[in-house]
């Protein structure tokens, strides 16, 4: 799976707000997920998004999004053989850490970008691509940073990229999340975590 992550703060960068207009609280009622749009539109996403509610992992979905194009994009960039690159089916998922405050410092964030990413690059999934952003998080009054993730696969048509990103979303989520996980476990021996994240595709 190639994967890469950036880190897009400050001016006019998309930011991660629970209290966005429209949000729906998904976390104390996960019944609500079958009333997403983006659900309805592509059904594996409200799988994955259960699978996070459920996983313990410390992290919340607060938005999330899904689209396909007819496109021709670099197969190298997907891992793609030629000829499978035309079209793409995407989706984001944003993603808030639970405990705020080890989401406080930017480089510890990065440091867990790289990490994530190295796990999502082991994983064997052709034609597809995962985007770590980090970005500026709000929740009540707290500012705190916080993940958008975007998963995207490719094909000769969009059902053939539908059909792969249902095998590369929760693959991207596992990784992503449990990461999280084993960070947080490494707490209670010292370690700091800080975290922020956004994404530039599809907003």
């Amino acid at each position: 799976m190639e994967a890469d992550w950036s880190v897009e703060l400050g001016g006019d960068a998309p930011v991660i707000d629970q209290g966005w207009p429209g949000w729906i609280d998904i976390c104390q009622d996960p019944s609500r997920i079958a009333r997403l749009d983006e659900v309805n539109t592509f059904p594996p996403l409200g799988k994955a998004l259960r699978w996070v509610l459920e996983s313990n992992c410390g992290m919340l979905p607060t938005k999330c999004d899904f689209w396909t194009r007819e496109e021709l994009v670099n197969a190298c960039e997907y891992d793609a053989d030629s000829g499978t690159n035309s079209t793409t089916a995407n989706c984001f998922v944003d993603l808030m850490p639970q405990a705020a405050t080890h989401w406080m410092h930017l480089a510890s964030a990065e440091h867990w970008a790289e990490a994530t990413v190295k796990k999502l690059q082991g994983i064997p999934c052709r034609n597809s691509r995962v985007e770590v952003v980090l970005r500026q998080a709000f929740k009540n009054d707290l500012s705190f940073l916080g993940v958008s993730l975007y998963i995207s696969a490719c094909g000769i048509s969009t059902t053939q990229a539908m059909s792969t990103l249902t095998s590369a979303l929760p693959l991207a989520l596992a990784a992503t999340c449990m990461a999280h996980t084993d960070r947080e476990s490494a707490l209670g021996d010292g370690a700091q975590i800080t975290m922020n994240v956004q994404s530039a595709v599809g907003e």
